[in-house]
């Protein structure tokens, strides 16, 4: 049986990237927010992740091995007009994940760029 991996941010360039490297090798549940996107071979969902109580559903569905989390708002742009949402999808979906796998045995590989935190502020 093939390792469960959960993409999240299966819709942008790097989420869909990696679904299709490890989709020969693993399981994939990708998500995504509001770009559908289907992907031959991999099972793709709408969800927010802002939610807790989503992440929570669908780790319970699916069981990953693990999550490889890139999801984010790096629109620059959008992020300095709309810093709320900036925060609520860049830092809250994070936590929420995080939140959600506490005593479990599920990997986390968490993704950003210099886009989302350049690194000139802790």
């Amino acid at each position: 049986m093939k390792p469960k991996m959960l993409i999240t941010g299966v819709s942008g360039l790097l989420g869909n990237n990696l679904a299709y490297y490890f989709k020969s090798h693993h399981e994939i549940l990708g998500l995504y927010y509001s770009n559908p996107i289907m992907i031959p071979g991999i099972q793709t969902e709408q969800c927010d992740l802002t939610l807790k109580e989503n992440i929570s559903a669908i780790l319970t569905y699916f069981v990953p091995d693990v999550i490889i989390h890139c999801t984010s708002l790096a629109n620059i742009d959008q992020c300095e007009k709309d810093p709320e949402l900036a925060q609520r999808l860049n830092i809250h979906t994070t936590k929420n994940i995080v939140d959600t796998l506490q005593g479990g045995n599920t990997r986390l590989v968490y993704i950003s760029t210099d886009s989302v935190y350049d690194g000139d502020k802790g």
